[in-house]
């Protein structure tokens, strides 16, 4: 693949003239990408921000096409989330989860971006995507921002491709002419709140299915966070681990007892650690 033919896999259906000209570039740059001319800093900064390309595999052809923060765990989920939201308060998140909950899931927040270039500024639209791990501790953070959460239930195969690097701005937020992956579905109108949980409970994955199960997870995560910001402990994932186990299993034991899960029990927890 050559310079142009990135181009235009970036591009997707678009005209290169035309989507040039909206970038305020000429159609003499369009003309020498044709070529297969390679273009300056200034410009593939600009293009990799209005496409949310990656820059290295313009230039190269090495990695993915497009820019993707993956986040193996909750804590790595969450700390990239709260990074974002410091730098912006008028992120809008959609939630893209599937049926195939070891898919994870992505979030791409949206918003309007105004660029500079050879002194025009160009109206586009900024889009950042996450993705991570389905779990209890995202939920619990996406509840904080309720006026600005779309969850979307999608195929598997989209949020495969979406954490591989294989969708960028066109595809997930559509252009001018054309709709996007993300008005093309539902609104799932909060459902994404009692959805099941993949949880590590002693080393291995346990789907919280029932709302009972879920909630209570949910509460116990939450416990977790709190409990430990008191105490002025930073858990490793490890000791994180250990401490949500302890307290499932109690809870468990509590709800076929018929007693309800005391929550000061973390806090024992995280102070024998």
């Amino acid at each position: 693949m050559n310079i142009y033919s990135r181009i235009e896999h970036i591009l997707g259906p678009r005209k290169i003239t035309p989507w040039a000209k909206s970038l305020g570039l000429s159609s003499g740059m369009a003309t020498k990408i044709q070529n297969n001319e390679l273009p300056g800093t200034d410009i593939l900064t600009l293009i990799s921000r209005a496409e949310n390309a990656s820059i290295t595999w313009l230039t190269t052809g090495r990695g993915a096409p497009f820019i993707v923060s993956n986040n193996d765990t909750p804590p790595e989920l969450i700390d990239s989330l709260n990074a974002h939201l410091a730098d912006s308060d008028n992120w809008q998140l959609t939630l893209l989860y599937s049926n195939n909950l070891d898919q994870g899931a992505a979030i791409l927040l949206t918003q309007p971006m105004q660029y500079l270039y050879k002194k025009k500024t160009l109206q586009l639209q900024q889009l950042e995507i996450l993705h991570g791990p389905w779990c209890a501790e995202l939920i619990n953070w996406l509840e904080k921002y309720p006026n600005q959460v779309c969850g979307l239930n999608v195929p598997a195969e989209v949020l495969q491709a979406i954490k591989a690097g294989r969708m960028g701005s066109y595809a997930l937020l559509g252009g001018s002419k054309s709709e996007g992956l993300i008005t093309r579905y539902k609104p799932d109108q909060g459902a994404w709140r009692t959805r099941p949980l993949v949880v590590s409970v002693s080393g291995d994955n346990a789907i919280c299915d029932s709302p009972n199960e879920v909630q209570l997870m949910r509460q116990i995560i939450e416990g977790v966070e709190i409990a430990s910001e008191k105490e002025g402990k930073k858990l490793s994932a490890e000791q994180r681990a250990r401490v949500i186990t302890s307290a499932w299993r109690n809870a468990i034991k509590k709800q076929q007892g018929g007693q309800p899960f005391d929550v000061q029990l973390i806090d024992s927890l995280i102070e024998v650690l």
